[in-house]
């Protein structure tokens, strides 16, 4: 997970350029059978970082089946996040 984070983030110009840096939680809303049905971000720190964030959580959860929350023997709908952090060296 976190080479491909590595590999597909692109540090938002404007962020780049205002030094802009911390880390991002996104949030994903599985459904019963274990398919991404939502995303928002949980935790912000500026616009294009967090766009680019929630950007490459879609990326990576599309292409990943999920397993959905049990709740007394029953599958729920359930959420995890994914922290991302952005930091200038």
């Amino acid at each position: 997970m976190f080479s491909f984070f590595s590999d597909n983030v692109k540090y938002p110009r404007v962020a780049f350029e205002n030094n802009y840096s911390g880390m991002v939680v996104v949030a994903i809303k599985i459904d019963t059978l274990g398919n991404p049905i939502d995303y928002y971000v949980f935790k912000s720190i500026q616009e294009s970082i967090d766009a680019e964030a929630l950007r490459v959580v879609k990326l990576f959860a599309s292409n990943m089946k999920w397993i959905a929350g049990t709740k007394d023997g029953h599958k729920i709908e359930s959420t995890d996040s994914i922290p991302i952090r952005f930091s200038l060296q």
